[in-house]
């Protein structure tokens, strides 16, 4: 079956044979194919400058080269490296040890106290609580009363009961300070000076029973008052027992002080023999006793002079003894002795 072409003019929708289409070339800069061409400028207009191709970005600088940490910085010496068997050293960057703890958070080892430093600061605490009991009593028929150690109105001379308690108390707080302070530990004499302070509480105790009283002034002078308040005037078991705790403590801060190695001033190594006297006079040493020898050094003896004799004598020695001949010469027949000569011979007479 066939079809018949389709309508138009024939060969209006056949493409040529024999000849091939060509598509006109398009140049970059140029307007696209079948747009108007740009118009000229005016005359006397200005010229563009030519356009600038576009330039990729800039690339950015690289970060800034940091170490690692743990690593040496540039141009260090190279990390020491200890000897076979020793530990390693510790690496850069690792820091410093912490520092030791504070002396404040240090805590105190009760238990390594002396108990004689215990009895000393109990007896400046001991006394400093007496003093508020029966340091002065009055009793004067059914009148009874007491008083601390400030006294009242009616006493007198209680400033020296206030000074005593006052030293007692002081001789404790110096002990304690020489076992609990750290920067006082190491002082000894701190003892010495406890013991100064206790000796003179005990001190002022002692004239507190002539200088304390009740002041008599209302009696006018009428002796039966004044030997009544006197005899009414007292000390209570507070004062009594505060001068034995004064005394007490003198003598166990000294005997402490000298039990660490510590040397009373004027006890021992004046005058080069600890004994009173001894130096001579102006600063000098006294001379020695009759009959003193000095002593005798072990290991060393004055060797013994020889003594001196006649010399020898140098008389003509004596012929040979008795039944004495030279030795016979080896290879010689030994020789006859001479003969005797006869008898009635002599020498001949000299003339």
């Amino acid at each position: 079956m066939t079809y018949p072409p389709p309508p138009g003019n024939p060969g209006e929708n056949t493409p040529p044979s024999d000849e091939t289409i060509r598509v006109p070339s398009w140049t970059p800069g140029q307007p696209p194919l079948g747009a108007q061409p740009p118009a000229a400028p005016p005359p006397g207009a200005p010229v563009p400058p030519p356009a600038v191709p576009s330039q990729p970005p800039a690339a950015a600088p690289p970060p800034a080269w940091t170490p690692p940490l743990g690593a040496p910085p540039p141009g260090a010496p190279p990390a020491y490296s200890p000897p076979p068997g020793y530990p390693p050293a510790p690496g850069y960057g690792q820091g410093y040890p912490p520092p030791p703890a504070a002396a404040s958070g240090q805590s105190i080892n009760f238990a390594a106290v002396n108990p004689y430093d215990w009895a000393l600061i109990a007896i400046g605490a001991v006394g400093f609580i007496f003093g508020f009991f029966q340091y002065y009593t009055a009793d004067a028929g059914s009148y009874s009363d007491s008083a601390g150690v400030f006294g009242d109105d009616l006493l007198s001379g209680t400033f020296v009961g206030i000074l005593a308690w006052l030293l007692l108390l002081a001789g404790g707080v110096v002990v304690a300070l020489k076992v609990f302070a750290p920067a006082m530990k190491s002082n000894t004499k701190l003892y010495l000076i406890a013991g100064g302070l206790f000796a003179g509480a005990a001190l002022f105790y002692l004239i507190g029973f002539f200088a304390i009283g009740i002041d008599d002034a209302q009696c006018q002078g009428n002796s039966a008052c004044e030997n009544a308040i006197s005899d009414a005037f007292g000390f209570g078991f507070s004062y009594w027992l505060s001068l034995i705790l004064a005394l007490a403590g003198a003598g166990l801060a000294i005997w402490r002080f000298t039990q660490l190695g510590g040397k009373l001033p004027g006890i021992g190594g004046l005058g080069g023999s600890g004994t009173p006297g001894a130096a001579g006079p102006q600063g000098g040493f006294a001379p020695p006793p009759a009959g003193y020898a000095p002593p005798v050094q072990p290991g060393y003896a004055q060797p013994a002079q020889p003594g001196y004799g006649a010399p020898p004598s140098f008389d003509k020695p004596a012929g040979p003894p008795p039944g004495y001949a030279p030795p016979a010469q080896p290879g010689l027949p030994p020789q006859a002795p001479p003969p005797a000569p006869p008898s009635g011979w002599g020498p001949p007479p000299q003339q």
